[in-house]
């Protein structure tokens, strides 16, 4: 049972509800979210298209660039998969009820190819997170969440080719882990033996 501001006045109200609360009921409405309808997760849906459909096109784009041999070979799995995401996206807007438009927005501009690739991606993740959450129902919010796992993993990749940190610093740093068990000639020496 969720609690809103509505169920709260309504309960520890009831005396007061005949003074004059169904007014201030009235005022609290809802929860003050959108309803979750499959035509507004076709809406939803079609952001996070639109910025995986984007992606593709950058990956398309630097298939045609000259790059060292690793990296070209990893822009085109990347390639492949972002496509394999556009129709996973489609058919779920599709599912919901609407009409899948995979039409990619403004390319992202770097400084080179691969950075491009990596505002991309960002942008790909950024709209997928923006709306998972709000969708309503389990298959929609799973597709997302794979292709935003997936972009994740690209990421990494694409900042280990820019030179850049491939996870954040937050995953990689702190203190140091202390030894799981000493190692047999180190209890010798602490024995004095």
């Amino acid at each position: 049972m969720s609690i809103t501001r509505r169920r709260l006045i309504a309960t520890a109200g009831g005396g007061v509800a005949a003074a004059g609360a169904g007014t201030v009921l009235a005022a609290c409405g809802g929860d003050g979210r959108p309803e979750r309808t499959a035509e507004r997760d076709a809406g939803l849906l079609q952001a996070a298209l639109t910025a995986e459909a984007t992606l593709s096109g950058v990956y398309d784009l630097a298939t045609e660039q000259a790059l060292a041999p690793q990296v070209a070979a990893a822009v085109t799995a990347f390639g492949e998969q972002s496509r394999e995401h556009v129709a996973l996206l489609s058919s779920q807007i599709e599912e919901a009820g609407g009409a899948a438009d995979d039409s990619a927005g403004p390319l992202p501009a770097g400084e080179s190819v691969v950075e491009a690739i990596r505002v991309g991606i960002e942008e790909s993740i950024a709209a997928s997170h923006d709306v998972v959450g709000e969708l309503s129902t389990i298959e929609a919010r799973h597709a997302v969440y794979r292709v935003m796992v997936a972009d994740a993993a690209q990421l990494a990749a694409i900042r280990g080719v820019l030179g850049e940190q491939q996870v954040p610093v937050a995953f990689v740093t702190g203190a140091p882990e202390p030894p799981l068990a000493v190692e047999p000639e180190d209890r010798e020496s602490e024995d004095g033996s």
